[in-house]
């Protein structure tokens, strides 16, 4: 088997089979005064809950829903940034043995929100922000609640409970986070209800970049299972001051350290949506980690760049570990390792499985292109090819996954779940990729980005490959114009450096020049796009990933294709 594509690496320590309420309380009686969550504000306002406070405020939130009607298993949807409000919401509502289901709160498309609450099935109450923009989302389909925050009207059948955050006043949304509070507060004493690890608390959504997002639910177990499957990657412990800059609703953003180590976590409100540059968001993000003195930071991809400029200081570089999860990088990250941080983790997983593989890098030499690595604790990988079939090391196939954690499959959605999950808990995860002969994995790219041209199929990502490897190319993103006689046709998406002269035909001659293409020859659009873009920048969910579905849109404006 040792020249086959099968990975397994079995759990060593065992899992932790509690609660998030019995891990909130334990923290807050063990380190009552330790800060648990530092916020900071685009203008570099500070915030913080310690661990007493986190769980003395989540029970009044409990209580708060309780006494509004909210049972256990109901859901509730939560649409707001990385605020404080968010985490004693979703703890609250944990603690009430109700479920979460995070939904984009900069998300300006109701009809896919309410799509979510409505498959979500039990979705009893809805709290959202109260800026003028947002309350005219949620005005598309909730008409208002009375003083004690129940709905007048919705589309969304189950929905009888809307909650404001924030002092603006909103008339037809009286009913606000401070009230629901003090309803709590005013019933503290009342007993909570038994809760169980294998309860499902919260409802994640995949990050949806080619179309809409499916629902995901976790358990406590789920949660807590981080800790044994990781940790010695990681190698966290209590005392480290832990920066993410990624929305706590993204499965990349939850909170898994505060949850599974009791650290500090550090995090920012919503600047990273009000900056006009990554490198603007690089130097406020480097001011909090050193006003904080933190250790660990997951960054969002891109921006890690930014960091290893010497615009960019910060004196607690370099951190002790720097990790950064949603796409395969390229060896243009290697200068993070050594001046960001002594080492660089790049997580590959899936929102269903969590972490699957992990690449370590103590030395810039180690980075390979697209490499993962290998996989984590109690993860089992395959690659099969389209027979089916084991593939040898260094063949390309479809990468499967299996985890000692189960996926429970897509929330109320059979359908989509056989397509992914197969009996024996297999998952297809719709990537390619190959095992090296030492047994690490590579993504070479996923099976549904393959461009048909003319019943041939072209692989995006190597042209992408091929062009970012050109010194005056930034980014870039291939994908698919649909064409009435060739079926599909490549269009390649291209961010130059600031200052580049460089030209399509300069691009085009490198294209040819790395493969067996010549212009004379049939096989020509099979490597070299028929389209090509130049663009300032490529629209990108919160979790980092290119929202291919919109840069599709643009690119088709553009070329007035649409």
């Amino acid at each position: 088997m040792e020249d086959m594509s099968y990975l397994c690496n079995p759990l060593v320590e065992p899992f932790v089979y509690e609660t998030i309420r019995d891990k909130l309380e334990r923290y807050s009686k063990e380190t009552p005064d330790k800060e648990a969550i530092v916020f900071y504000t685009s203008e570099f306002e500070r915030q913080s809950l310690t661990f007493g406070n986190l769980y003395r405020k989540s029970w009044a939130c409990a209580q708060g829903l309780i006494q509004l009607g909210i049972q256990p298993g109901d859901v509730v949807a939560l649409g707001l940034p990385n605020i404080p409000e968010w985490i004693l919401c979703h703890f609250g509502i944990a603690l009430a043995g109700a479920i979460t289901l995070g939904f984009p709160y900069f998300s300006n498309d109701e009809q896919n929100i309410v799509k979510a609450l409505n498959q979500s099935d039990k979705c009893t109450a809805i709290i959202f922000g109260d800026s003028a923009e947002k309350i005219d989302i949620i005005r598309h389909f909730v008409s208002g609640t009375d003083d004690n925050g129940k709905v007048l009207k919705a589309d969304v059948s189950s929905l009888k409970y809307a909650i404001r955050v924030g002092t603006e006043d909103a008339g037809d949304f009286p009913f606000t986070f401070g009230s629901l509070l003090q309803l709590g507060e005013r019933n503290v004493g009342i007993e909570l209800q038994t809760i169980h690890p294998d309860d499902v608390f919260i409802i994640i959504l995949s990050s949806g970049t080619t179309g809409p997002c499916k629902l995901i639910s976790k358990t406590h177990f789920h949660i807590l299972s981080v800790l044994p499957m990781t940790n010695h990657v990681m190698r966290m412990e209590k005392d480290d001051i832990v920066f993410s800059c990624q929305p706590f609703m993204w499965v990349g953003g939850y909170v898994f350290s505060l949850l599974n180590f009791g650290n500090t976590l550090v995090t920012v409100t919503s600047y990273l949506n009000n900056m006009r540059t990554a490198r603007q968001f690089a130097k406020l993000t480097a001011n909090v980690i050193e006003k904080e003195n933190c250790t660990f930071a997951g960054m969002y991809g891109p921006s890690l760049l930014e960091f290893s400029d010497d615009e960019v200081k910060c004196s607690s570089f370099p951190l002790k570990c720097v990790t950064t999860a949603g796409f395969p990088l390229s060896k243009t990250y290697a200068n993070v390792v050594g001046k960001v941080a002594r080492r660089f983790i790049n997580v590959y997983g899936t929102t269903e499985l969590g972490s699957i593989c992990y690449k370590e890098i103590e030395r810039p030499e180690d980075f390979e292109d697209y490499s993962v690595g290998f996989p984590v604790r109690g993860i089992e990988i395959t690659v099969i090819d389209q027979d089916g079939k084991l593939c040898q090391r260094n063949v390309i196939g479809e990468i499967n996954v299996r985890s000692s954690v189960r996926f429970l499959g897509y929330l109320n959605d059979q359908e989509k779940t056989i397509k992914v999950l197969d009996k024996s808990g297999w998952f297809k995860t719709n990537d390619i990729g190959y095992v090296t002969p030492d047994g690490q994995v590579v993504v070479s790219g996923r099976l549904s980005d393959v461009i048909i041209i003319g019943g041939k199929k072209m692989s995006p990502v190597h042209l992408a490959n091929v062009l970012s490897a050109h010194p005056d190319i930034l980014d870039v993103e291939v994908i698919a114009i649909e064409d009435k006689v060739m079926f599909q046709e490549a269009c390649a998406c291209l961010i130059k450096k600031p200052g580049s002269t460089v030209t399509w035909d300069d691009l085009e001659a490198l294209i040819v020049d790395k493969s067996i293409a010549k212009k004379e020859s049939i096989f020509f659009r099979l490597f070299v796009p028929k389209y090509h873009v130049f663009m300032d920048s490529f629209p990108r969910t919160m979790s980092g990933k290119v929202e291919k579905k919109q840069l599709k849109e643009d690119v088709l404006k553009i070329l007035k294709l649409k």
